[in-house]
């Protein structure tokens, strides 16, 4: 069975090998993704903070989320297209 498995796995990696061709678009996605719950941590955060009346920790939390909103639209190109 090991080495069934041994030349099946060789076989694949050699014989049957195929270029994976997501032409960039599966690291926009990720970072899309990443950026989408990195936000809405923040949102979650800032509800938190005003929820505990830690006031100045949600004013804070507030300019950290503006900050993020605005490097994500200004800066990140592919958030921007709407392709």
């Amino acid at each position: 069975m090991f080495v069934r498995h041994a030349v099946d796995l060789l076989n694949l990696l050699t014989v049957f090998a195929k270029e994976i061709d997501s032409q960039g678009r599966f690291i926009d996605e990720a970072t899309n993704t990443a950026l989408f719950y990195v936000v809405i941590y923040q949102v979650c955060m800032i509800v938190y903070l005003w929820a505990r009346e830690c006031v100045d920790e949600a004013i804070l939390c507030t300019l950290i989320f503006l900050c993020s909103i605005v490097y994500i639209t200004v800066g990140y190109e592919a958030v921007n297209d709407f392709k």
